[in-house]
């Protein structure tokens, strides 16, 4: 019985995981792209330089200055919230997640190979990397089923507009021919 009321638990706390993890990428990706496009050349070298001439222990406060300063930023958001500020709270919140995930995994990038240098850091490093792969496998079921759903329900909204798969419903033809005239 226990175990039946804790697998939805289980599974959404995967499914957060995951998304976390989706969102590390992503922000990387992003992080790096930025970097690219920035017009500052100098700044970019000198900034490069200074990572490099820290020591470890450095690095390690370089990373974790975002992770420190978005917290009261959160609590702020929070506050809207509760106060009644629902929306904004929420937009600020999410908006602050999303820059401070950015900004520290766009900082773990840089730091790396100096944070890889402290032992404890690649044992959880190393957990983490466990634990994802661990979600993605629990969650994976759950993934392929909600796929085919999505899928029948696709299938079934063309045929309700009177389409075939491969071939554009009655809506579909309709808005193509009134854009012709």
């Amino acid at each position: 019985m226990i175990r039946r009321l804790t697998r939805p638990l289980w599974l959404l706390l995967a499914a957060v995981f995951l998304v976390e993890a989706w969102l590390w990428d992503r922000l990387t990706d992003f992080g790096h792209w930025l970097r690219d496009r920035l017009p500052f050349e100098a700044f970019k070298r000198w900034v490069a330089r200074r990572i490099e001439t820290i020591p470890p222990w450095g690095a390690l406060l370089l990373f974790l200055i975002p992770v420190i300063a978005v917290q009261p930023l959160k609590l702020a958001s929070l506050y809207l919230m509760t106060h009644g500020h629902l929306m904004l709270g929420a937009l600020g919140f999410v908006s602050i997640k999303i820059v401070g995930f950015g900004l520290v995994a766009f900082l773990f990038d840089l730091t790396r190979d100096k944070l890889m240098t402290f032992g404890w850091f690649v044992w959880l490093y190393d957990h983490v990397i466990a634990l994802r792969k661990k979600a993605s496998a629990f969650v994976s079921p759950y993934k392929t089923a909600l796929k085919a759903w999505m899928a029948d329900v696709k299938l079934r909204a063309i045929a309700l507009m009177g389409g075939r798969p491969g071939r554009p419903s009655r809506l579909a033809r309709l808005r193509a021919r009134i854009r012709g005239r």
